[in-house]
């Protein structure tokens, strides 16, 4: 009998929500006022567990008395916040009053341990590996880096009999041949080459069928699963190889989410929906059939789709994506626009598309004065013009950041081609229908985030 009523988990969200977390770029020390005020509750011990390349402290929240014991942890990659963050509401969630009888019975059942950020220097600089450039998922037979022999080392000393492994991936990720995002992503690794299906692997891909059976409830449609390929570097392999039941989690894209805020409710949703299943054992009974049918991970899923538009004579689609970059991460995190394929693109999806039916992709414009008056305005106005190349007077790097334009002057005239910085427009009978910078639609006005962010010409 499942202990936590998911639905109101759900509903009453907001009530145990986390503030102060909002951003993907979380660090070190935004999260330590947090943990230290739990080292004064008696409920939950809080333990130093080993320090990063850098120094910083990686700290572990154990808490619960039941003899079946859970190991997680969230940012081995430090640009994967979403899970430091659910596992901060699922803290809070357990610690409120109004969950009290929920929360004694799951901790009575189990000892749930989760390391809280890993690799502190990586969240520091917005990187996926560590300091050194090196993937922590990709060292788990080496343990050439401390972080890896921080977890190996408290592995070997809880002895879980179930892992959790906290990550996300990027927004590109689709479900199977659906052409929906993978906001959502599952599996259990396969802890041989053989990839068989020994009782601990069974285990986690039984749980994974209730996380995926809750969540078909809240976003149909958008839960994937991870081919079982295995990886023996990988921590996932490794714990499944130990007898741990382990599960891969990961964190997509939804919506325009892009701060993954509406996923971090959802990744909290499993997060509780994992522990109450191991808790009540509720999994033992399904079918491993049921795991082995969601639909795999597929990158089917731009950001920008512009279809049919015309160039140089003939029809075409564009797809663009976004990747992160850490140029300005005092700001918050970015956007580079890339062109990633061009031609039929009529199996994919985008998170947002043009019918450029009846449209002609043009080069951008050149700005002839040098820019003094940055306001939105003002480069609204002259992006209508076709304008979309710009020049500061006082140039500043931070300034691609506030304003949707293309900083400086391309050396030559932009061509369509694989890689390119997706800058151009859109014309209908010679007139500026859409201006496209750094990837994201800048005219006409867009209420989404990322239009704002704009690129330094290469």
């Amino acid at each position: 009998m499942a202990i936590f009523n998911i639905d109101k988990v759900n509903n009453k969200y907001s009530s145990f929500y986390q503030e102060g977390l909002a951003q993907r770029h979380i660090k070190h020390d935004q999260i330590r006022p947090l943990i230290d005020a739990l080292a004064k509750d008696e409920r939950f011990l809080v333990r130093m567990v080993g320090n990063s390349v850098q120094g910083r402290e990686v700290l572990m929240v154990s808490v619960g008395q039941g003899d079946t014991t859970v190991l997680a942890w969230t940012q081995m990659h430090g640009n994967e916040s979403t899970a430091t963050r659910a596992a901060f509401d699922f803290i809070n969630l357990i610690s409120s009053e109004e969950w009290k009888a929920e929360s004694q019975d799951l901790l009575s059942k189990i000892t749930f341990h989760v390391i809280l950020m890993l690799n502190p220097d990586g969240a520091e600089i917005y990187q996926r590996e560590n300091v050194w450039g090196l993937d922590l998922n990709r060292d788990a037979a080496a343990q050439a880096a401390p972080e890896s022999r921080i977890l190996v080392t408290v592995f070997r000393e809880v002895k879980p009999q179930y892992c959790l492994n906290l990550h996300d991936q990027v927004a590109n990720w689709g479900v199977g041949e659906t052409k929906r995002p993978a906001s959502l992503s599952f599996l259990a690794p396969p802890g041989e080459a053989t990839s068989g299906w020994p009782k601990n692997r069974e285990s986690a891909a039984k749980i994974i069928v209730d996380i995926n059976n809750m969540i078909q409830n809240y976003m149909p449609g958008h839960v994937a699963r991870y081919p079982d390929d295995y990886e023996p570097r990988a921590f996932g392999e490794f714990c499944q190889s130990q007898g741990a039941a382990t599960i891969l989690f990961e964190a997509g894209g939804y919506n325009k989410d892009w701060e993954r805020e509406d996923v971090r409710k959802y990744y909290l949703l499993s997060m509780v929906q994992a522990l109450d299943s191991i808790a009540s054992r509720a999994y033992a009974t399904n079918d491993i059939k049921a795991y082995e049918s969601i639909p795999l991970n597929n990158k089917r899923i731009y950001n920008l789709i512009i279809r049919d538009v015309s160039y140089q004579g003939t029809t075409l689609s564009i797809g663009i994506v976004w990747e992160e970059t850490t140029d300005h991460l005092d700001r918050g995190v970015y956007f580079t626009g890339r062109i990633d394929a061009i031609g039929d693109l009529s199996v994919f999806d985008a998170y947002e598309e043009i019918d450029g039916n009846g449209l002609v992709l043009s080069a951008g414009r050149i700005y002839p004065q040098e820019l003094t008056d940055s306001s939105l305005e003002l480069i609204r106005g002259q992006l209508q013009q076709g304008c979309i190349y710009f020049r500061y007077k006082d140039d500043s790097s931070e300034n691609p950041v506030g304003v949707p334009i293309a900083l400086g002057v391309p050396g030559k005239e932009w061509q369509l081609s694989l890689d390119a910085q997706p800058n151009f427009l859109l014309l209908k009978d010679d007139t500026v229908k859409y201006a496209i910078v750094n990837g994201a639609v800048a005219y006409p006005q867009s209420t989404d985030h990322h239009t704002i962010n704009g690129i330094r010409v290469k």
